[in-house]
This record gives structure tokens, C-alpha cells and sequence, in this order.
């Protein structure tokens, strides 16, 4: 199936205008997402590999996925070895994406992405080619979700909207921005105080948001606001709120930029991390003669981020509070239950401790899918149990490894609000009548709150960096 779909790509790469020598498949979205959706796991479906960091490189004759330590043994697990080469990013001896295509391709070659700059074209490829391969193989990608937006009143955010948007515009004069546009989903969902659910284990919903000094414009679905969103919006002071269709986002920039073009004085602020897309919409498009000025740097909603209110303080320190009691109800349980000689498997105990989180109040699911690991699965990074076949059972002789989060909507009586993402690891040793318990760090995600930092780390020496590299990962690269 994998060589199937390769070779449906490698002939869209050759059909192209200026055929492509490679391709590079990321596993962000469009707004770079650590989590995606099904609709954007595109290396995923080429590979079969589903680890969630890894960069794929697809040559005529060569394909590659580069990815770190946490993954080895799930990447030789999941994809073909006479197809697909894993890169080892975490060992010094192993070639960068960049080194490796510069060391294999002609000079001059033209690559399907805008990462390189060493001796070769980098093409603009307005369609996803791997969306193409799965139209000619008559296997369409999902379509992607829009599911209903969740407004939260000001009793559970502590800072209306509308405070927050003028921030954001008292930072636009200071840099002489005339325009916002803010990519990243929990940027907007931060902004507006609006929540979602449209990828797994994260609040957020599909969407652009660009602010200026007299208009706030929210590219989501069909552009059909809900009239509970504009309610919410408007009783936070935001009253001028204008909705367009999600797809329209690089039309709109475009034609802002042309209608703002050869005006020096005009700036538009952009995250550096949004899409080549979205930076070439927002200059003006390809081939303008007079590019707007783009300041592409951190975005300042990130920033925003880092202060915390009373509420979301508060929040923290009850959600901890709630999640601790359903941690230990659980570890309780489960020494009852294996000291006691009971069978227990790793699925039932993610299950257990699903069931405790349950009934505390405001519980809204898990944060990542849980990680229940015995014995030698515990080496596993990011190992999920299988509900079919043969279950591992938790000995007593045997170390076991939980590491879990919890998301949770909370309002306390001072009106907090957070979502949470606290890890755990249990390091289970039930026949000298005690266990260890790492937690050495906790993480909180405050309804999408936490700014998105370069994630540095490339691998695993101990239990104290596999934990840290985790908690990072579920933070979007930043530890606690």
C-alpha cells in the first residue's frame, strides 16, 4: 500500500511544470500545529507512520522520514523497510533533511517546499500533491471538521475580549502595524475566548484572525457566525466582528495588500511561524512590485499568554487539586488490586483511571491519549495499549509506567478556568511494598494559554529528559 501511494506521488512530482527532484512532507497543518486533524496527516497516510513528530523526504528513488528518538522503535513498527529509510535526527552521525539533499540531489534541483536555500529551487506547489495522490487513488482525504464553537463567558476567562483585542492594538501602534493576522488555533481561541473541538485532545477550532485598528475578522467554516459566538462576542465589548468563509483567508490578504500597496508606511505583523502561504498573501501575493512590509516574528498573543490573571491562577490550583484526588484514587486501586492478586491489563488500568477523572466535576476528557506501560512496554515513548489480542498484564515484579493528562473545564468560586494537562509517571515495584513516583514536573495548558517555543531537545538520556521532553511536547514546546 505504502510503494501504491509513493508511486502515485513520485508521478504528480514528475508532472509538474518544473518537475520535482523531491518533496518534503511535514506533519504540521497549516498553522503548524503539533496536533492535527486526520485531513492533515499527510505523512501518516504516505508512510503508515503515525508517531506525531517526523518530517518525510520523497526523491524518484529514495524516501526518507526524519524523526527523533521517541519514535525508533514505533517507526520500525509501522512502516515498510523495504519502502520508507528512518533518519535517526537524535544521533550526531545522522545528515540534517538539509545536508542529506544537498549531499544527494543535482545542483539546481527543484525541491516542493519552501525550507531550502543550499543550491537548489525551492517551488512554490500551489495543491498538496499527497491530497492529489489520494484523488488518483481514489482514497479522498477526511474532510476537515468544523464542529460547533463553545464561547466562554468572561466568569470563566477573567479578561473579555475585548481588553485583549486592544492590547493587541496598543502593540500594533507600537509597531507601526496596520494589521494582525493571527494563525496559530490557540492564538484565536485565546483572542475571542472562544473554544473548540475539531482536533483531538485540544480546544481549538479551524481558523484566521486578523484584527486592524477599526475591524476584527474571523475566517472560520462557511463564515456564518453562530448567533451564541456573536452574543458572547458582543457582550465582551467586541461588537464589530466580521465572519468569512475559512478557505477565503489567502484571497482577503491579497486583496488588503492591494489595496494598501505602495504605501511604505504600512506594516502587516504575522507570526514567523505561520505558512510561506500566508506570508506571500499578506506581502501581496507572488510577483507584486511592491510588497507590503512584513514583521514576522513571535507572535504577541503568545506573549500575552505568559501573564497569568487571578482567575486562571486560581484555576490552576483547583484543577490540580481535583486531577490529584482521581491520581490517587487510582494509584490506590491499583495496589489494592495487584497486591491483592487480581489480574489487571495495561488497558484496564488507562480505563480505571479514565472511570476516577470521570466523576470529578467539570472533567472534559483526556489531554493526550494515555500511555500505560508494563514492564518492557514501558520503554516504549508514547506506547498505546491494544485493545485486541493478548493483554499485557501489570506484574508485581515488574516496573509499570503511567503517563496521562487530563483536560478539565473548571469554575471555582473565584470563577477559574483552565484546561489541564498534568503528567504523571507511576514507577510500580508492589513486591517491596511501595512504588516511586516521578513527577518532578506538571504542565498546565490554561485553555490553549501557553506560548509555542522551539522545542530544542532531540532525545532521551534518563527517565528525568524522557519526562521533560513529554511535558514539553503536550505544553507545544514549553516546560513548566
Amino acid at each position: 500500500m505504502s510503494l501504491q501511494r509513493l508511486t502515485a506521488l513520485r508521478s504528480l512530482m514528475a508532472s509538474q511544470p518544473a518537475v520535482l527532484t523531491a518533496y518534503i512532507i511535514p506533519t504540521a497543518d497549516a498553522h503548524n500545529s503539533e496536533y492535527i486533524a486526520p485531513v492533515d496527516a499527510r505523512r501518516e497516510w504516505l508512510s503508515g507512520f503515525t508517531g506525531s513528530a517526523g518530517t518525510a523526504v520523497v526523491t524518484a528513488a529514495q524516501a526518507l522520514v526524519w524523526t527523533d528518538g521517541r519514535y525508533y522503535t514505533q517507526f520500525a513498527q509501522e512502516t515498510d523497510p523495504a519502502v520508507w529509510t528512518l533518519m535517526k535526527q537524535s544521533l550526531p552521525e545522522t545528515l540534517t533533511m538539509e545536508k542529506w539533499l544537498t549531499a544527494n540531489l543535482p545542483e539546481g534541483s527543484a525541491v516542493g517546499t519552501a525550507l531550502l536555500k543550499a543550491k537548489m529551487q525551492l517551488v512554490a506547489v500551489e495543491k498538496n500533491l499527497v491530497d492529489e495522490a489520494r484523488q488518483l487513488l481514489n482514497d479522498p482525504k477526511p474532510k476537515r471538521p468544523s464542529n460547533p464553537i463553545i464561547p466562554l463567558p468572561l466568569e470563566y476567562t477573567g479578561k473579555p475580549a475585548s481588553d485583549k483585542i486592544n492590547e493587541l492594538r496598543e502593540k500594533m501602534v507600537q509597531k507601526k502595524a496596520m494589521a494582525l493576522v493571527l494563525t496559530a488555533l490557540d492564538d484565536v481561541a485565546y483572542t475571542l475566548n472562544l473554544r473548540g473541538s475539531d482536533i483531538q485532545y485540544n480546544p481549538v477550532f479551524f481558523s484566521y484572525l486578523v484584527i486592524t485598528s477599526q475591524s476584527v475578522v474571523l475566517f472560520w467554516k462557511d463564515g456564518n457566525l453562530p448567533g451564541a459566538v456573536t452574543d458572547q462576542l458582543s457582550k465582551e465589548g467586541v461588537t464589530a466582528v466580521e465572519g468569512r468563509p475559512y478557505d477565503d483567508i489567502v484571497d482577503y490578504l491579497v486583496r488588503h495588500a492591494a489595496s494598501k500597496e505602495g504605501d511604505a508606511n504600512n506594516s502587516v505583523w504575522l507570526s514567523s511561524e505561520a505558512s510561506e502561504a500566508i506570508h506571500v498573501a499578506a506581502a501581496g501575493g507572488e510577483g507584486v512590485e511592491k510588497p507590503l512590509n512584513l514583521i514576522s516574528e513571535t507572535s504577541p498573543v503568545c506573549l500575552m499568554k505568559l501573564i497569568k490573571n487571578e482567575v486562571e491562577l486560581e484555576g490552576f490550583r483547583r484543577c490540580h487539586v481535583r486531577d490529584g484526588i482521581a491520581v490517587v484514587r487510582f494509584f490506590n486501586w491499583l495496589h489494592s488490586m495487584v497486591d491483592s492478586g487480581n489480574t489487571v491489563s495495561e488497558v484496564q488500568a488507562a480505563d480505571k483511571l479514565f472511570e476516577y477523572r470521570k466523576e470529578e466535576k467539570d472533567f472534559m476528557g483526556p489531554s493526550f491519549e494515555t500511555i500505560a506501560g508494563a514492564g518492557a512496554n514501558g520503554a516504549i515513548i508514547h506506547y498505546t495499549a491494544s485493545r485486541d489480542g493478548n493483554q499485557t498484564l501489570i506484574q508485581r515484579d515488574q516496573m509499570f509506567l503511567l503517563d496521562s493528562g487530563v483536560d478539565k473545564l473548571v469554575q471555582t468560586d473565584r470563577r477559574g478556568d483552565v484546561t489541564l494537562a498534568s503528567t504523571h509517571m507511576m514507577y510500580h515495584r508492589s513486591e517491596l511494598g511501595m512504588s516511586g513516583y516521578a513527577c518532578t514536573r506538571s504542565v498546565y495548558r490554561s485553555d490553549a494559554c501557553i506560548p509555542r517555543v522551539p522545542r530544542k531537545h532531540t532525545g532521551y538520556a534518563s527517565l528525568e529528559t524522557i519526562y521533560q521532553g513529554d511535558s514539553r511536547v503536550h505544553a507545544q514546546g514549553v516546560s513548566v
